[in-house]
């Protein structure tokens, strides 16, 4: 059974650094009905050299994955790393017939007025799991 994975890129609005979500199903249950899925959510340079420090609550960002939402800010940033801003993992219910799509998004809001900050930048999709097989009901038998 082949497991999903999905990646929304976005550069942010001053040109200088990226957004990546990625989104992984590790694994289902089919006693569960479940999918168990992973999300990190990393900033790298565009190009080097646009680091940020002491920005405190200036800059946020959201990650909403089947609408949960995972928040926080990006306060420092040296210019030059990959960086993980969030992840987590955690199980998805699916359907009764075993299937699911789920949303994914992310957003960033600047409010800096600095020109070597990130800018705002967002991405949504929709990604859909693996469908897990369910159990079928038998007709019952009865014999004379």
């Amino acid at each position: 059974m082949a497991l999903q994975t999905k990646s929304l890129t976005a550069n942010g609005s001053k040109g200088h650094h990226k957004f990546t979500l990625k989104v992984d199903e590790n694994s289902t249950s089919t006693p569960g009905n479940t999918s168990s899925i992973s999300f990190s959510f990393k900033i790298s340079p565009i190009q080097n050299g646009w680091d940020w420090y002491y920005y405190n609550n200036t800059i946020s960002y959201s990650v909403n994955i089947n609408g949960q939402n995972f928040s926080g800010y990006i306060p420092n940033y040296d210019g030059s790393s990959t960086v993980t801003l969030a992840s987590s993992t955690f199980n998805i219910t699916h359907e009764n017939n075993g299937k699911k799509t789920i949303s994914i998004s992310f957003s960033v809001s600047d409010a800096s007025s600095a020109s070597y900050t990130c800018g705002n930048a967002s991405a949504s999709s929709t990604m859909i799991l693996t469908t897990i097989p369910r159990a079928t009901s038998c007709p019952s038998l009865s014999g004379d």
